[in-house]
Parts: C-alpha cells; structure tokens; sequence
C-alpha cells in the first residue's frame, strides 16, 4: 500500500516535545500526510475496509486533532472507525513482519513507555514489569540536553555512545537484586548528572574524547543481548522472567 513519516523538527529549539506545538502541527499536516499516503499513492477511499486512528494514551491535544480528523473521513467515505491502542500496536506490529504466534513476549520501549508484556492474544496482555519512574526515552532525552546536545537525544546519545569507551565512567545499575522485571532509570540519570557536574571538561565539544558518559545506551543494549542469549541476571529482569515465561508457555 503506502507509509508516510513526517518528524517534527519544531520542538528541537525546546529541547523535548512541546504539547501544544504537537498538536498543532498535527492539525497543519495531517491532511497533506494523507493525500500523500492515499491520494497520490492511486488509492481509492473505496478500497479502505476501516479508518484506524489512535486513541491513546499519549498526548491529548494530538489525539484529539487524529480522532477528529479521521472520524471526518469515515463520515464523509462511510467507513467505519477504528480505535488504536498505541502501545497495542506497538505490541502487534511485529506479527505483520514476521510469523510470530502467540503467545509472546514483548519488550515496548517507545518515547514515554518502557515495560514488558506478555501478549496471549489480539486485546489479552498482561503486564509483566516496567519502568518504576523515568522512561527510557525521557531519560536519553535528558541526558542529551545536560550536555547539550539537543533534542531528538535518543539519536544523538546513541551515535556518540557508539564511538566511546564504556570503561572510562561506571554506573549503578538500578533494581539488580530485586526480583521481577521492572525498570529504574531516574537514579542512573541523576548519576550521569553528577559526573557531568564533577567532570568540568565534559560538554558536548569535547565529549569526542570522552564519550563514555553516555553509556546510558550501551547499558540498555548489553543488557538486551544478554537477554536474548539467556543471561537474565545482570540487570533488572532476573531469572524470575524466565520462570514467569515458563508458567506462560
């Protein structure tokens, strides 16, 4: 069929995603993201079986110029509307790729959600652990405007985390001895802000040299490897997933 992303580069001057510009821009370029997605693609609102939008969570001004917009379309085509669970899509989106059949575990890390899932069925999920304070996202996002790197950090932090040394600063790694599979990531955020302060020479100038201070993302991506290799213990989600994934499957 046809995909359209559009970003919104409106919030960087603000260093995170401002509501009411969000929702705004929602309402100046939704109707040009579907005449390029739909019209200009040859297809027919006639061929549509359904208009899906999402209805959440997220934030309210954009849902509600999507809701809006898409329940206008369904009216005008005589299609009916279908409510989108964002973090549901996320969930499901993976068996549109690959042949995957429930149930399964799903790891949902997206700009303010971070947790694990298992999915047993199209709207039968069950949450198994996550963040307990920040998200992931906001926590890249922040480190990256402590060093002034701007927004989108997650990006910027992952491209620079790349090139450094993950021996140079140590860490804490949050919830290692509690069972379960929640998240902690605002005491490591705090951390990276204390060396950030101690280290004078850290700024995003320099930090060529010293990039090791975001190991806020090798963290996160060591620690997903292990997972997947089966080594459930260094991190967050200790071996009690694996026996909780047992009782499941």
């Amino acid at each position: 069929m046809s995909h359209e992303v559009l970003s919104q580069k409106e919030h960087s001057s603000f260093g995170g995603v401002v509501p009411e510009i969000a929702a705004r821009a929602h309402f100046d370029f939704l109707h040009k993201m579907v005449e390029n997605t739909v019209l200009d693609n040859g297809i027919k609102f006639s061929e549509l079986a359904a208009i899906a939008v999402t209805t959440g969570p997220g934030l309210v001004g954009s849902l509600i110029v999507g809701v809006m917009f898409s329940k206008a379309i369904a009216y005008v085509t005589k299609r009916p509307i279908v409510a989108v669970n964002h973090l549901e899509a996320h969930a499901l989106v993976a068996r549109i790729c690959h042949d995957i059949d429930f149930p399964f575990l799903v790891l949902i890390i997206s700009g303010g959600h971070c947790q694990f899932v298992m999915a047993r069925d199209v709207g039968s999920y069950s949450k198994l652990g996550g963040s307990i304070d920040d998200s992931l996202g906001e926590a890249f996002d922040k480190v990256s405007r402590m060093l002034g790197f701007g927004y989108p950090g997650g990006i910027i932090v992952e491209k620079m985390a790349l090139r450094g040394r993950g021996d140079r600063f140590h860490f804490p790694r949050a919830l290692v001895d509690r069972p379960g599979c929640d998240f902690s990531f605002s005491g490591l955020k705090t951390a990276v802000r204390s060396v950030i302060e101690g280290e004078q020479s850290l700024s995003a100038k320099n930090l060529i040299s010293a990039p090791a201070i975001l190991t806020l993302h090798s963290i996160t991506v060591r620690d997903k490897k292990h997972r997947a290799r089966g080594d459930l213990k260094r991190h967050t989600c200790t071996a009690s997933l694996t026996q909780r994934l047992l009782l499941f499957l």
